[in-house]
């Protein structure tokens, strides 16, 4: 999005996400901080109340006790408003509309076609996707950083793999391929007279 005068020019991957979602876009003035909702310091109780002094055995853990912060947090009294978030949660959600069902797929995902043994390519690596979607176009999205997450053309999450740090690997999900029908060989035995 930029600013030219008072003509407002809006990212186009931006207005798709914001279709999807059902989000009317509103442009805070220039130079005017208040507008973009900065006026407190929104990772200082991260970092000081819930990060600092701690150590994680695995992104895994740390995503498990941030929820579990979260929800602790949802139980105290707000000093500005006087209520608990999840009171003020309750008395707003009726006003609230419901996600779609599928998730916003931008061009900015990666498009790949998957080969006949359900394989796709990321990065030097070979990920699979179930069987049904063999030979069919998939999108990818990179989650996290760590993640690879595979989407059939309607946006259905069909597949998740944690990208392998190493290159020229195979990583296989068994599930992938089941109740795929096992193929006989097809030679025929002849039977000849010499």
């Amino acid at each position: 999005m930029g600013h030219i005068k008072y003509i407002i020019k809006w990212d186009p991957r931006f207005l798709e996400f914001c279709g999807h979602y059902r989000i009317k876009p509103v442009a805070c003035k220039v130079k005017r901080p208040k507008t973009k909702g900065k006026v407190e310091r929104p990772f200082h109780l991260l970092e000081q109340f819930f990060i600092k002094g701690r150590e994680f055995e695995s992104f895994e853990e740390f995503i498990k006790k941030l929820h579990e912060y979260e929800r602790e947090l949802d139980y105290v009294t707000h000093s500005t408003i006087s209520l608990r978030p999840i009171d003020r949660f309750l008395k707003e959600s009726s006003f609230l509309i419901s996600l779609p069902e599928t998730p916003f797929i931008s061009t900015k995902e990666i498009f790949r076609k998957v080969t006949s043994d359900c394989l796709i390519s990321y990065d030097g690596n070979r990920y699979s996707v179930p069987w049904p979607y063999a030979g069919k176009h998939v999108w990818i999205r990179v989650s996290q950083g760590r993640y690879l997450k595979v989407f059939s053309q309607k946006g259905v999450l069909i597949g998740t793999h944690t990208i392998s740090k190493n290159k020229g690997m195979s990583i296989i999900n068994q599930k992938h391929y089941k109740g795929l029908r096992k193929r006989l060989p097809r030679t025929k035995k002849l039977l000849g007279v010499f």
